[in-house]
């Protein structure tokens, strides 16, 4: 793998990043912008700001090494690096995985306890409809940053290590055990 290669997987990965970033916020500001000012106008400079970052990201996408050259001095680009493609990759998302991930927890928190004021009694906090959008966002973005952050074996590995406590076998093999034991005769 070269460096340019190298800075083409750090561009897409920036796409995948600004493409959450316009699904996240574009709804937002398209509610806020027909709110404050409901002429045309203010609709028309969202439609066209996320319409021109997503071109922006499909170029990005379609043409990483292009934009590598331009970055990277020339006598650079093609060194090549001694990590492997798969552990390149396999980093660069583990890291977008955590990028996502430090911002849904927070989220994550903050929801919780919006729950948790809002089911009590006297409850001072309600939860509306825009709540309840922001909560699914969340877990959406939860469990895209645990893929990334895994990837699909890993979060597997996970899940099997959290369910047998770190052993080759289930923490609860008195149970297991005795359901896949034949009865005695006798």
């Amino acid at each position: 793998m070269t460096n340019a290669q190298i800075v083409a997987l750090g561009i897409r990965l920036f796409c995948i990043w600004l493409a959450i970033y316009i699904f996240r916020h574009a709804p937002g500001l398209w509610i806020f912008n027909t709110r404050e000012a409901p002429e045309t106008s203010a609709a028309f400079v969202v439609i066209a700001v996320s319409a021109i970052l997503v071109a922006v990201i499909i170029l990005l996408w379609r043409f990483p090494l292009t934009v590598a050259r331009k970055l990277l001095p020339t006598p650079t680009l093609e060194q090549p690096t001694s990590y492997p493609i798969d552990q390149l990759q396999s980093a660069a998302f583990c890291i977008l995985g955590l990028w996502i991930l430090t911002d849904a927890i927070p989220h994550l928190v903050y929801a919780s306890v919006i729950v948790y004021h809002s089911t009590r009694p006297n409850a001072i906090v309600t939860l509306e409809p825009q709540n309840f959008a922001a909560m699914a966002e969340t877990v959406v973005e939860l469990g895209l940053g645990l893929w990334l952050l895994f990837g699909g074996k890993g979060l597997l590995g996970l899940i099997r290590w959290a369910r047998y406590g770190g052993t080759a076998e289930p923490s609860n093999n008195a149970l297991n055990t005795d359901a896949h034991t034949p009865p005695r005769a006798g």
